[in-house]
């Protein structure tokens, strides 16, 4: 498992998604291998909302204070369209909004 400050965990997911990408685009012989690979690209692309999705396995979030364990959250309110993604360390606590999104 890769340790990476969690700020860049989202390029890394960045990264295998291109590569995806390119392996669908210019490795796909056949119909079959190129739809399972843009299913591959469309989970990696969801895994940006919320890091780091199915790649937990591979990649982990790294607190630049404490190095601890990053952990992402999404928070939704009973009113509608009311969402909050935070970061937050499991060891020291912080927490860092990364979107918040509450209709006028």
């Amino acid at each position: 498992m890769l340790g990476i400050r969690y700020n860049y965990v989202r390029s890394i997911l960045a990264v295998i998604t291109m590569a995806l990408l390119a392996a669908a685009v210019f490795l796909a012989s056949d119909a079959v291998t190129f739809f399972l690979l843009m299913v591959l690209v469309v989970i990696s692309a969801m895994s940006w909302i919320n890091p780091p999705g199915v790649y937990g396995w591979l990649v982990q979030g790294v607190c630049p204070f404490c190095h601890g364990h990053v952990v992402w959250e999404i928070q939704q309110e009973p009113e509608p369209y009311n969402e909050v993604i935070t970061a937050h360390c499991e060891d020291c606590g912080r927490r860092k909004v990364e979107f918040a999104y509450q209709p006028r």
